[in-house]
């Protein structure tokens, strides 16, 4: 099991419907995005995520981070799932 731990979670500027994520894959920090519900992970320097991982975390950012109806992320949705500060599961 891999623990990973999501520090920051924003929108992007006209980009309505992705969301910018950066965090930790183990100990290896990672920054990516996540487009409607297909997570692209940008930068792991040491190791990638498996497919079952990788299909874990997109199912876990579901969870935190629903699919708005029209497909577009507010930032009061954004700010609502990091109200509690660092997000941490293990895939």
């Amino acid at each position: 099991m891999t623990q990973i731990q999501i520090t920051e979670i924003k929108t992007v500027n006209g980009r309505p419907y992705t969301l910018s994520i950066s965090g930790y894959i183990g100990q290896s920090a990672f920054k990516g995005y996540y487009e409607g519900v297909n997570l692209v992970i940008n930068e792991t320097p040491y190791f990638a995520l498996s497919e079952v991982q990788r299909i874990t975390f997109e199912e876990k950012l579901q969870e935190l981070i629903p699919l708005p109806y029209n497909g577009k992320y507010t930032k009061k949705e954004v700010s609502e799932a990091m109200r509690n500060g660092t997000l941490m599961f293990g895939v």
